[in-house]
């Protein structure tokens, strides 16, 4: 048997085919769970945060960990301060203004002021 022929296309001028996908996000959780690395030491802390904690609070809870304390400096007397993608972070936004996803990685890095 021969193959039957395909049909022209002056007969199926308005013939088209389309397809469509829908997805949807995944409902986004309030926690998020970040790995801290500890640039001086390479110690690495996991720690459970909101989305709306700052990165300030992260810091906090990061030296109260770490049994810093709450005061203004972390050890040595250097303001403690967090890189996220190699870029500078600021303690005021919040981690879903950062764009902070789960497992994300802060490394940490000290500003000494003075001369």
């Amino acid at each position: 048997p021969s193959p039957s022929p395909s049909p022209s296309p002056q007969l199926l001028p308005n013939l088209s085919h389309t397809s469509l996908r829908v997805s949807l996000p995944e409902p986004e959780s309030s926690e998020v769970t970040v790995v801290v690395i500890d640039g001086s030491s390479g110690r690495r802390e996991s720690l459970v945060m909101q989305r709306s904690d700052t990165a300030g609070e992260l810091c906090w809870r990061l030296r109260e960990k770490q049994g810093w304390g709450r005061g203004g400096a972390g050890a040595g007397g250097a303001e403690l301060a967090l890189a996220l993608q190699g870029k500078s972070v600021d303690l005021k936004k919040s981690l879903r203004d950062l764009g902070v996803k789960n497992c994300a990685t802060f490394i940490t890095y000290q500003r000494c002021h003075g001369g």
